[in-house]
């Protein structure tokens, strides 16, 4: 006897589609049963004309708490992921304040308790202040992040050296860095030369090129450090084009975001400031690059 049955559900795995019971034990799927076939529960559930899903993982939430909590929280956060069948969560440590230390790690956890609706994983910031990770890793974060470009100078890694350094402080802790790709030179002229602050010159100053050059350098320090990275929110064909050649250099691991698959730049005339977000949308020849990668 299973402790419950989902019965009548259409599942939906890695195969294809078909009709079967779901059977759980100890919060876990013990057997996919034939329709038909006997099965008895303490709980049944009448999914019958349903898809039944794998939980999803959210492997790039912002959760916002601590500090910014009048856009999102915990509670609010994993609620919704619930009711989108999101049942795990990882949330970016870019809070206010960002999740640096030790303290502030251990702080964002205790906020958790009681208040989450999902499986929450909690990721840490690497900071210019290296001999803050020893603490850090003594409390398990999810993974870390560190940035290439478009953050404060605490948090910014500019340069190849800067970033193969930074690994290095990870050597033999088998942990996962997440690294957003970019190029703080390309970013800080582009931004000099035209300041009128329209969409144009957003886009400008993050062209395809410098995420390029963000996923080249974060392979080449991951591959000097022998460390884990996964690259965030490839989001041009230029970058699958560079992602494809160079993945086999580290034990990498790749995302894009869901806007980049579904809009483009234009769309920014249709739907105004909403579709803003970094790195900024791109042209239909990316979004084609970027379904074909998937």
């Amino acid at each position: 006897m299973f402790e419950t049955l989902i019965r009548g559900a259409t599942i939906v795995n890695a195969e294809g589609f078909e009709r079967r019971d779901v059977g759980i034990t100890d919060g876990r799927i013990a057997a996919l049963v034939q329709p038909g076939e006997t099965a008895s529960a303490r709980t049944v559930i009448d999914a019958a004309g349903t898809y039944l899903l794998p939980g999803l993982v959210d492997a790039h939430a912002h959760l916002r708490e601590p500090g910014l909590t009048h856009k999102e929280d915990f509670f609010s956060g994993t609620r919704a992921a619930a009711l989108g069948g999101v049942t795990t969560v990882l949330d970016m440590p870019t809070d206010e304040p960002w999740t640096a230390t030790a303290e502030q790690l251990a702080d964002k956890m205790a906020m958790t308790e009681a208040r989450i609706h999902v499986d929450v994983g909690l990721q840490a910031v690497v900071s210019r202040n290296l001999s803050l990770i020893p603490g850090l890793l003594d409390l398990a974060p999810v993974s870390f992040e560190l940035f290439t470009a478009d953050v404060p100078d605490d948090f910014l890694f500019a340069t190849l050296d800067a970033v193969a350094e930074a690994l290095k402080a990870f050597a033999g802790s088998d942990t996962l860095i997440g690294i957003s790709p970019g190029d703080q030179s390309i970013l800080t002229g582009s931004t000099l030369r035209d300041q009128s602050g329209t969409i144009t010159a957003f886009q400008v100053s993050r062209p395809p090129l410098a995420e390029a050059n963000g996923i080249a350098r974060a392979l080449i320090a991951a591959a000097s450090a022998e460390t884990r990275i996964h690259v965030r929110q490839i989001n041009s064909e230029l970058g699958v084009e560079t992602w494809g050649r160079l993945r086999g250099m580290a034990d990498a691991s790749v995302e894009t975001t869901p806007q980049n698959l579904f809009f483009t730049a234009a769309d920014y005339e249709t739907q105004g400031p909403k579709l803003k977000a970094s790195p900024p949308l791109r042209s239909p020849h990316d979004v084609d690059a970027l379904r074909a990668a998937l």
